[in-house]
């Protein structure tokens, strides 16, 4: 919104707060459409991933902004691929917590 109004009113670009930042990175159009993929560069869901997960190379950058940064800049078909490879492994994840359980 920032960039809209300093482009049409010639004026150089405000710099952005801290927040408005945050805000700018969160309310990215890519990153609403890939909102089911924030989590997965961040962590396992379940606390132990399976050995061929692709989204473990990410887990150890600090930076959250980082971890997250590839659902800018992955092409759709990758994108693709992350989603369809961790929506089997959460149904598996969740079928195997399901038989391990039992009630005290």
């Amino acid at each position: 919104m920032l960039q809209f109004h300093a482009l049409f009113c010639n004026q150089s670009e405000p710099e952005l707060t801290g927040f408005q930042k945050v805000n700018e990175m969160l309310f990215n159009e890519k990153y609403l459409e890939n909102a089911d993929l924030i989590i997965p560069f961040q962590r396992c869901s379940f606390g132990k991933p399976v050995t061929d997960c692709p989204f473990i190379k990410y887990w150890n950058i600090e930076n959250t902004d980082v971890q997250i940064l590839p659902i800018l800049t992955l092409p759709v078909e990758e994108l693709e691929y992350l989603r369809d490879f961790h929506r089997k492994c959460m149904l598996k994840q969740v079928e195997r917590v399901q038989e391990e359980f039992t009630f005290e």
